[in-house]
């Protein structure tokens, strides 16, 4: 397992309970993970840390975890509008990614079950800038 010099924190909305165990174990030695199980309980989360000056480097949405991407993304945008939201799936389809990217996701991955894959993949969302085209009024 890799080892990662800048500490970032982490935010895993997804009800998968194993997904939670290989997301938090490939990203134990990057920094910190908190994780919640549905959209509501997210907010409520990121509320508290952007009240406290800690914003979430990088949200990861599971596809599972809300029955919206993009009511979703647009959610967590108007309590934290530069996050990083990367959006998860077993399996994608093309219908899922177009809309997580027109929403402002700056990722979509395939849940994956290999850890230095997802840390490749989580690592590389933390340097892609934030969609300009998303806009929050």
């Amino acid at each position: 397992m890799k080892t990662f010099p800048e500490k970032a924190s982490l935010l895993l909305i997804s009800p998968d309970g194993n997904w939670q165990k290989i997301v938090h174990n490939a990203w134990a030695n990057a920094g910190k993970v908190d994780m919640e199980v549905d959209l509501e309980r997210a907010l409520q989360l990121i509320s508290v840390c952007l009240s406290r000056k800690r914003p979430y480097e990088l949200i990861i949405m599971d596809v599972w975890a809300t029955p919206d991407i993009a009511e979703s993304i647009a959610a967590i945008r108007q309590l934290q509008p530069d996050a990083k939201i990367v959006v998860a799936s077993a399996g994608p389809t093309w219908k899922q990614a177009r809309a997580a990217f027109d929403a402002g996701a700056v990722d979509f991955i395939v849940k994956s079950l290999d850890a230095e894959e997802l840390q490749t993949s989580l690592q590389r969302a933390r340097h892609i800038p934030t969609p300009w085209r998303t806009k929050i009024s």
